[in-house]
């Protein structure tokens, strides 16, 4: 990170640099409020940490379904209950959350997965629906390259 933020400053920018983890509320508390107290705002949140162990359902790897849900879900939310309350007394924010095609197109395999990505996908349309016309809120859904995904799309359930 340190390599990153000192390029970013090296060109001019304005940059701050915070280890988080997305798991733990207060981690993102602490993060907005960096952003806030070293910038006087946040504009724009973007939402990417996500994990997706693959495996069939009968693996019953319960303890990876447990990490999907808290880092995918769990962590979309603590970032928008951090945010949310900055942007409205801003009266301005964005949030960006990605989702994936996994959203769309279930696989198998990937059932815990996908019910994780189509979450982020319904919690955002539903805070772009609830936010007003002072905050935006974008989804964003990318998919694996295409060699790859033409093989997974034919996988019939």
């Amino acid at each position: 990170m340190a390599s990153l933020a000192n390029q970013i400053a090296g060109t001019g920018g304005q940059v701050i640099y915070t280890a988080a983890d997305v798991r733990r509320r207060e981690d993102l508390v602490a993060l907005v409020g960096l952003a806030k107290e070293r910038f006087g705002r946040l504009d724009v949140l973007i939402s990417n940490a996500g994990v997706g162990p693959i495996s069939a359902p009968d693996d019953l790897r319960v303890d990876e379904w447990d990490a999907i849900i808290d880092t995918n879900i769990r962590g979309l939310l603590y970032g928008i209950a951090a945010a949310l309350p900055l942007f409205r007394a801003q009266q301005i924010g964005h949030f960006v959350n990605v989702a994936s095609t996994a959203a769309h197109r279930i696989v198998p395999n990937m059932a815990v997965y996908a019910a994780a990505k189509s979450a982020v996908r319904v919690i955002s349309e539903g805070l772009r629906q609830e936010a007003g016309d002072k905050l935006r809120v974008t989804v964003i859904s990318p998919g694996l390259s295409g060699r790859i995904w033409r093989a997974r799309s034919t996988i019939r359930p």
